[in-house]
C-alpha cells in the first residue's frame, strides 16, 4: 500500500508541474484503503490521508469539468473527502459554486481560505476561490464584500483582468461609481489595454450616466467601438466557415511576434486560456524528449567507451601484478584481500559493461518506437487546443453581440438624460458658474481618486493613458448631485 501511494503521490506531483498531464481515475480505487489503514505507524497513517485526499480532490476537478458525470457521482467522490480539511472544504465548494448554491459556496470556500495548514500544492486554488466567492457575494447583493474579495487576487494572477471587470460591476451596482469607472479605465490603460474584456467600457458608460456626465459616457461607449470593432469583424468573419485548424498556429505566431491578422485582444485572450498554457508545456515537453533521445543515445555509447577504455587499463595493470602473486604463493594460500577485491572489482565493471552493450539495441528502439508516437501525440493535443479556442472564439463573439444590444439601450438613456439636462440647464442658465464651484471642491487634493497603476507587461514599464481617458480622470464628479446642490442653494436664498 505505501509503495503504490508513493506511486500515486509522484504522478501527482507531476500533474502539479504539468496540468494538462491528468492522473488516470483508476488509481482513486484504493483510496478507501488508504483511508482505512488504521494499523499502520500514525506518519504513515497520515502520509496515506494526505495521498488519498489529494488524489481524490484531483478526482472531483476531473469531475466536475465534465457536464455528462451524474450529480450523485460527484457527491460520492466529495463524501471520501469527510475529515479531510481543506481538501473537504475545497471540493465541496466548487461543487456549490457549479450549483449556483451561493451561500453554501460562501460558507465552504470560506473554511477552504480560512484553515490555517492548507497543504502548499492547494495554495494555487486561492485566487480561484476568492473569485468563486466574489461571485457568490455578487449573487446574493453583497457588492461591499464581493469587491473586497475580488481585490484579494494576487496582482501577477493569470485572472487579474478578469477579476478587475468583475470589480467594476461589484462597484457600480453598489453605487460606487467613481470606484468603478477607475476600475475599468485600468483594464484600457497601460499593460491590461492588451487585455480582452469588453465590458470595461461599457461599466464605464453607465457610471457615467449615473453621474450624468454625458458627454463622457458617450466617449466610452466609443472606446469601445474603437477597441472591439475590430475584434468583432474578425470573429464574424471567422464565424463564417468556423475553421478551428489553424488557431493554434496563429497562436503561436503570435506569441513570436510574427504577423497575424488577429486582432490582438482576441490573440491575447488565446493565450491567457489556461487549457492552452497548460498544454503548450506538454507540447514543448515532446520536444524536449525528442531532441533529447539521440543525445541520451551518444551519452551511452561515450560512457561504453569509456568503461571499455577502463577495463583495459586495469586489466593491463593487474596482470603482471596477479602473475607476480600468484608466484609468490606458497601451497595452500591465497590471493591478498586487496588483490581479490581489485579482481571483484574489475568483473563487476565488465559485468556492467556487457549490460549496457545488451541494452543498447533495446533502448534504440524502445528511443525511435517512443520519437515516432511523438506527432500523433502532440496533434492530439493542438487538436485539444484549437478545439479550447474556437469555443472561445464563439464565447468571444457571442459577448460582444449582447455587449452591443446593450450598448445602443444604454445610448438612447444618456441622449434622454443629456436632453433632460439640456432642458434643465437653459432653465437655470447661471448653473454652469456656480457648478463650476462644486466642481473645484469636488476635485480638491484631498478628494481626488487615487486611479493607481495597473501591471505593465514586459514592453511597458511605464502606466499609457489613452487620449480618450484624460477627460474621465480631471472630471469625475457627481453632476447629478451638483443640480440638487444648486436648488438647495436657491432655496436657500429664497428664504
Amino acid at each position: 500500500m505505501a509503495i503504490h501511494a508513493a506511486a500515486l503521490d509522484c504522478a501527482l506531483q507531476i500533474h502539479y508541474l504539468h496540468p494538462s498531464m491528468v492522473v488516470p481515475s483508476a488509481s482513486t480505487l484504493s483510496l478507501a484503503s488508504y483511508l482505512g489503514a488504521d494499523g499502520a505507524p500514525e506518519d504513515m497513517k497520515t502520509y496515506l490521508h494526505d495521498v488519498a485526499w489529494d488524489a481524490e480532490t484531483n478526482h472531483v476537478q476531473t469531475l466536475l469539468s465534465d457536464d455528462r458525470v451524474s450529480p450523485g457521482a460527484i457527491k460520492a467522490a466529495i463524501s471520501v473527502l469527510t475529515g479531510g480539511g481543506a481538501y473537504q472544504e475545497l471540493s465541496q465548494g466548487l461543487w456549490d459554486a457549479k450549483q449556483s448554491d451561493h451561500y453554501k459556496t460562501i460558507e465552504h470556500l470560506n473554511a477552504f481560505i480560512a484553515d490555517t495548514h492548507i497543504p502548499e500544492h492547494l495554495r494555487r486554488f486561492t485566487d480561484t476561490a476568492h473569485i468563486l466567492l466574489a461571485r457568490a457575494h455578487y449573487s446574493v447583493g453583497e457588492y461591499d464584500i464581493a469587491g473586497d474579495e475580488l481585490k484579494k487576487v494576487n496582482k501577477h494572477s493569470n485572472a487579474l483582468a478578469n477579476s478587475l471587470e468583475e470589480l467594476s460591476w461589484a462597484y457600480l451596482l453598489n453605487e460606487k461609481y467613481p470606484e468603478a469607472i477607475g476600475t475599468a479605465m485600468n483594464l484600457e490603460a497601460g499593460g491590461l489595454r492588451h487585455t480582452y474584456e469588453p465590458e470595461a467600457p461599457m461599466v464605464m458608460a453607465m457610471a457615467m450616466n449615473e453621474l450624468c456626465q454625458y458627454p463622457e459616457s458617450v466617449r466610452a461607449i466609443g472606446i469601445f467601438r474603437k477597441n472591439y470593432e475590430q475584434n468583432y469583424h474578425w470573429l464574424t468573419q471567422w464565424s463564417h466557415d468556423a475553421d478551428s485548424s489553424k488557431l493554434y498556429k496563429t497562436s503561436v505566431d503570435f506569441i513570436q511576434r510574427k504577423p497575424t491578422q488577429v486582432p490582438e485582444r482576441v490573440a491575447s485572450e488565446w493565450i491567457r486560456s489556461p487549457l492552452f498554457i497548460s498544454t503548450q508545456e506538454e507540447i514543448n515537453l515532446y520536444f524536449d524528449e525528442r531532441d533529447a533521445a539521440p543525445k541520451i543515445s551518444k551519452a551511452a555509447a561515450t560512457e561504453q567507451r569509456w568503461i571499455a577504455n577502463d577495463i583495459l587499463t586495469k586489466a593491463r595493470e593487474l596482470k603482471p601484478k596477479l602473475k607476480i602473486a600468484k608466484m609468490k604463493l606458497k601451497p595452500g594460500q591465497s590471493l591478498s584481500s586487496g588483490l581479490r577485491d581489485s579482481l571483484a572489482s574489475l568483473k563487476d565493471e565488465v559485468i556492467h559493461w556487457r549490460r549496457m552493450q545488451l541494452a543498447a539495441p533495446v533502448w534504440t528502439v524502445i528511443s525511435k518506437r517512443y520519437v515516432a508516437t511523438i506527432p500523433t501525440q502532440q496533434g492530439k493535443l493542438i487538436a485539444r487546443i484549437n478545439g479550447d479556442l474556437k469555443t472561445r472564439n464563439l464565447r468571444m463573439l457571442t459577448q460582444l453581440e449582447e455587449i452591443s444590444e446593450n450598448i445602443q439601450l444604454i445610448e438612447v438613456e444618456i441622449y434622454n438624460g443629456a436632453s433632460e439636462d439640456i432642458i434643465w440647464q437653459n432653465a437655470h442658465p447661471d448653473y454652469k458658474q456656480v457648478a463650476k464651484t462644486f466642481r473645484d471642491e469636488a476635485t480638491a487634493p484631498d478628494k481626488v481618486w487615487d486611479w493607481g497603476r495597473s501591471i505593465a507587461n514586459s514592453d511597458d514599464n511605464t502606466e499609457i493613458w489613452e487620449d480618450e481617458l484624460g477627460s474621465f480622470k480631471a472630471n469625475i464628479f457627481d453632476n447629478c448631485s451638483s443640480k440638487d446642490k444648486y436648488l438647495s442653494l436657491h432655496l436657500n436664498r429664497r428664504k
